[in-house]
């Protein structure tokens, strides 16, 4: 039923004019793996398998799509990153501030690192498993753009009638990256008088 109503903002007829798709596209219609084990396969030899919450932001409506339009409201939190917790962090040799990568077999997407002691590990069953946050406020158009988006690698589960996407939980993995993987671009910068 959701393939009847497709809820991709460049999809849309009434957006035609406004945002356009990004460069490299998705793979959304495909199936996320189910498993750890499964994931495991298509990570790279130097990734940890996640768990990744979504989650949106304070300081951005909604979506983002309004206040990533208005530069002071966009300037807030400009740019995309996930919350890594310390000691996966330690593990991978990533900082707070460096890139990283986290993907699946849908998507790939490069985010800036938040290393925090707020994101608790879960165990299921005798395994700990890391579980890393990402915002999903950012999107291909506005004052500050990213064609790293959150919901690239995520499952795609919306209400039907609404066509909002659903904060979820979904496995990726995720590595240290290099900066020219980065492609937040900073389309204005407020000068404070």
């Amino acid at each position: 039923m959701a393939t009847k109503y497709p809820a991709l903002a460049w999809r849309r007829i009434e957006n035609l004019f406004y945002i356009e798709p990004p460069e490299q596209m998705p793979e959304l219609y495909k199936a996320v793996v189910a498993t750890y084990e499964e994931l495991k396969k298509y990570a790279p030899s130097d990734a940890e398998v996640v768990v990744v919450t979504e989650n949106r932001l304070e300081e951005h409506f909604h979506t983002g799509i309004m206040t990533r339009n208005v530069p002071y409201l966009a300037e807030t939190l400009p740019e995309p990153f996930a919350e890594i917790p310390v000691e996966l962090a330690e593990k991978l040799g990533i900082k707070s501030g460096d890139i990283v990568e986290l993907g699946n077999n849908r998507n790939k997407i490069y985010v800036r690192a938040l290393v925090t002691h707020r994101m608790p590990n879960l165990r299921i069953g005798n395994k700990e498993v890391y579980v890393i946050n990402v915002p999903w406020n950012w999107g291909w158009s506005g004052v500050h753009n990213s064609f790293d988006v959150a919901n690239t690698i995520s499952i795609l589960v919306m209400d039907i009638a609404t066509t909002m996407q659903e904060t979820k939980a979904f496995l990726a993995w995720v590595r240290k990256a290099s900066l020219d993987k980065y492609t937040y671009q900073a389309k204005l910068r407020i000068q404070v008088f």
